[in-house]
């Protein structure tokens, strides 16, 4: 029940069926006040196993008025199962809650219930119980004790799912972008342009986890020339992402909770490079990117013990930008008659994205920033099986050092939840060159396992002017 109903004449509230009856019409049948807006009046409550309160703060002028409140069912009596505070200041232990102000209150077999506790929710960051003692005109609430909501720590996963899927941005500028405009330009001068698109899903160890999934591509020009110093190369690039990610939180003294959201992000930047001698020698060469831009996302559940079936949302707007630096060396061999190639490198990445605050079940929430420094070392092995044709494998070694999402509800800070860890990763795939037109085209699988464990597909296309 909810809203300001203009109730008049004797109003009977029932699960189903009758007292006294064999057949139970009560058990699974559940009765929801909000207290904030209503309060009746009633003339008969009955046939309900269970009862559910949300109250304002300043609850003592709120309370369900009945004439019978008929608490019996065939196999026991009702019990107050859930007590949410949805606005207004806070509870004490020791403060009286009262809810319904019945003439009469009835029990199974006419005998009073023991006492018993209900439990609550205040915000995102505030539990409660409380103390039930029933009585032959009613029963007594207070609360017995006040706390700090565990649940509250699942938000926690948001900014970093979010990190996450950026990063995956990262890695396609420095592993499909970079690559695809060295080769355009490779043995000619002028403009090219490159695209590369993926598809992937990975599960990060944050203590609990989140899975994300998603798309995440870019596409970009390239100016360059192959010179006797060298290959050099500058280009732009536009870069985006959609996915979704799951949650999943358990929790020692509290329910488990589960979320899903979204994740978005659109945003541009520059890269470039530099190799040392021509493409037909074993060369060293250095590379970097920047990127900037703006991503967006969103938390959902279902399990925070609000309103039954309420959905608790949190939205998440923020800039982000990144940088990348590296370098390797590139050893060419023979292999079927062809050129082949085995790329040694060493790259680091820095992602940050900036702090946002929001309000989150009422409860102020700052998030702030997050900020991911990654090194990966590897090495990437191009077999020239034909003169078009050359597939490749290659393996590396990821360390994320920081990725700590820290947030504030109220003035509560959570416990960091961090993307800190090793990751080992391995690639194979297939580059193709056209003899008609200055176009390759690769398809490539990687996966991943350790502190993040994921399977991605991706192709990119590059095409010289």
């Amino acid at each position: 029940f909810r809203g300001r109903a203009n109730i008049t004449g004797s109003i009977i509230v029932q699960g189903g069926g009758g007292i006294g009856t064999a057949k139970d019409y009560a058990t699974g049948n559940s009765l929801n006040f909000d207290l904030a807006s209503f309060s009746g009046p009633l003339q008969t409550i009955q046939n309900f196993s269970e009862f559910n309160f949300n109250i304002p703060g300043n609850h003592s002028s709120h309370v369900v008025e009945v004439n019978t409140l008929h608490m019996e069912t065939p196999t026991g009596n009702a019990r107050i199962r859930r007590i949410n505070v949805t606005t207004g200041e806070s509870l004490d232990v020791g403060d009286a809650v009262p809810l319904i102000n019945a003439s009469s209150v009835t029990y199974k077999d006419g005998v009073v219930p023991d006492p018993y506790y209900a439990e609550g929710e205040q915000g995102a960051s505030i539990r409660y119980t409380y103390y039930i003692v029933p009585a032959a005109n009613g029963f007594s609430t207070t609360v017995a004790t006040k706390g700090f909501n565990q649940q509250a720590k699942a938000i926690s996963e948001l900014p970093l799912a979010d990190v996450s899927f950026l990063n995956r941005g990262s890695d396609d500028i420095a592993s499909d972008a970079i690559p695809s405009a060295v080769a355009a330009v490779s043995g000619a001068h002028g403009l090219s342009a490159f695209a590369s698109l993926g598809y992937g899903k990975e599960r990060i160890a944050t203590g609990s986890h989140v899975e994300v999934k998603g798309l995440t591509g870019n596409i970009g020009v390239a100016i360059g020339a192959e010179t006797g110093a060298g290959i050099a190369l500058a280009g732009l690039f536009l870069e985006f992402g959609r996915g979704e990610f799951d949650s999943f939180n358990s929790f020692a003294d509290s329910p488990s909770v589960n979320g899903n959201g979204d994740v978005t992000y659109l945003g541009g930047g520059i890269l470039g490079r530099f190799e040392i001698g021509g493409s037909d020698k074993s060369r060293p060469y250095v590379e970097a990117s920047a990127r900037l831009g703006r991503s967006k996302s969103d938390f959902n559940s279902r399990d925070y013990g609000i309103t039954e079936g309420a959905n608790a949302t949190l939205n998440l707007h923020s800039r982000y930008y990144g940088l990348h630096a590296g370098g390797g060396y590139i050893l060419n061999f023979q292999a079927f008659e062809h050129d082949g190639s085995m790329d040694f490198s060493g790259k680091l990445f820095y992602t940050r994205q900036n702090g946002h605050e929001m309000s989150f079940l009422g409860e102020h929430v700052y998030l702030s920033p997050v900020t991911s420094v990654r090194f990966r070392a590897g090495a990437r092995v191009n077999i020239g099986l034909t003169e078009s044709v050359r597939p490749f494998v290659g393996g590396y070694f990821e360390r994320e050092f920081d990725g700590e999402s820290r947030i504030t509800i109220g003035d509560t800070r959570l416990p960091k939840v961090s993307l800190e860890g090793n990751t080992g990763i391995g690639e194979l795939g297939l580059s193709m060159t056209s003899a008609a037109v200055p176009l390759t085209f690769e398809v490539g699988l990687q996966g991943s396992g350790g502190k993040r464990d994921g399977i991605q597909g991706a192709m990119k296309v590059n095409y010289t002017f």
